[in-house]
């Protein structure tokens, strides 16, 4: 009777392109599962490191010609950057800290923090709105897989009148909170657009302030426009002690902010995220 030879071991079949078209049509519909808001939720956390990247890169490259135009206007310059500020944070193109960075760059302390202000407000009511109209239940089940989104949805959901407030201020207030992000979990929520509004401004306004006055005072020390050494050292001194009480000042916001979320959410020491 004769042996058969034994058949080779079977192999996996490698990935084809047959294969690889399907896990991108799987993804595919996974995101289209997630609608608009799902889908803007996933861009927003994601997509900004990518534009700080590429503003950087043209920041580097045409710094000259921006200094020239920012001088030749100085009307137009700050309401160009508080229009751009509201388009490109409202669309989660750019953070609201890499554009507060780049006003004070350019137009100091007093030309970029109203600006920088009323483009944050702008952005907030985009984002939000943008948000609201196509939240849903796919929204709330992308946010409670993590554990930390979890315990601020479920404090804001219990939360009334002031308790709100304070709420929406302590998630804004620090810079390690994502803007984006943040505006589709209020939405999602369901918070009124005024107590939105109300806390996000309040929030916002002393992080804002610190940080552009922060970044314009090392620009102006180190890089932009340099004091006079031979008459200024009092002044090098002063403004270097200014840098460095507020950078302390903001740090020093973050831990206590973190720290009251903690005690109000009942989470632990995860709350903090990607900077917005």
């Amino acid at each position: 009777m004769p042996i058969s030879e034994p058949s080779p071991p079977s192999r996996e079949p490698a990935a084809t392109p047959a294969r690889r078209l399907g896990f991108f049509r799987r993804l595919h519909e996974r995101i289209r599962g997630l609608g608009l808001v799902g889908f803007y939720a996933v861009f927003a956390s994601t997509f900004p490191l990518v534009g700080t990247a590429v503003l950087g890169g043209v920041i580097v490259a045409n710094e000259k010609g921006i200094d020239r135009w920012v001088a030749a206007h100085p009307v137009l310059a700050p309401v160009t950057y508080c229009l751009a500020f509201l388009v490109l944070a409202g669309l989660a193109i750019l953070p609201t800290t890499t554009l507060s960075l780049a006003g004070a760059w350019f137009l100091g302390f007093a030309g970029a923090f109203p600006a920088a202000l009323i483009g944050y407000m702008g952005a907030a009511v985009l984002g939000y709105e943008m948000s609201r109209r196509a939240a849903g239940d796919r929204v709330v089940e992308l946010l409670l897989r993590k554990p930390k989104w979890q315990r601020i949805y479920t404090a804001l959901l219990a939360a009334e009148g002031w308790r709100t407030v304070l709420l929406i201020v302590l998630l804004r207030l620090p810079p390690t909170f994502p803007f984006a992000p943040m505006n589709v979990l209020f939405a999602a929520v369901g918070i009124r657009r005024r107590t939105f509004l109300l806390g996000s401004f309040l929030g916002m306004a002393p992080r804002t302030a610190v940080v552009i006055y922060l970044w314009s005072g090392i620009a102006h020390l180190a890089v932009r426009k340099p004091l006079d050494i031979q008459g200024g050292m009092r002044d090098t001194r002063l403004l270097i002690g200014s840098v460095a009480a507020s950078a302390a000042a903001l740090v020093i916001i973050s831990v206590l902010v973190h720290q009251a979320l903690h005690r109000l959410t009942g989470g632990g020491k995860d709350t903090g995220a990607a900077g917005g």
